[in-house]
Parts: C-alpha cells; structure tokens; sequence
C-alpha cells in the first residue's frame, strides 16, 4: 500500500462517523480508531549504578 493510498483512507475515516477501520490485505493491515487521544510512551533507560562485587575473606 502506498502512502498516499493510506493518507487518502485517514481523510475518509477522519471525515466519516465510523469510529474505527480495519483493512487487512496479504501482509499489510490497517487499523484506525478514533476518539483516542494518541499517548507516545517512551521509558527512558535506567541509570546504571556500579555494585561492587562481594569482598572474600580467607580463613
């Protein structure tokens, strides 16, 4: 599927009163709900903290 062809279904879904569109072709699939507030989730990576490592001890 070309972009224009999925900018082109945006618009129609958008302009519509479906709330969602679902097209599925060989391996492409399409899926458009609106009404959602789109939420970007990015983690951010944890800080790395240096454990030392056991002390030995001889006996």
């Amino acid at each position: 599927m070309k972009i224009q062809e999925i900018r082109e279904l945006i618009r129609l879904v958008d302009q519509s009163s479906i709330d969602e569109f679902v097209y599925e072709q060989g391996e492409t699939k399409v899926h458009m709900k609106k009404g959602t507030a789109a939420v970007a989730v990015a983690s951010a990576a944890a800080a790395q903290t240096a454990v030392a490592p056991p002390a030995l001890r001889r006996t």
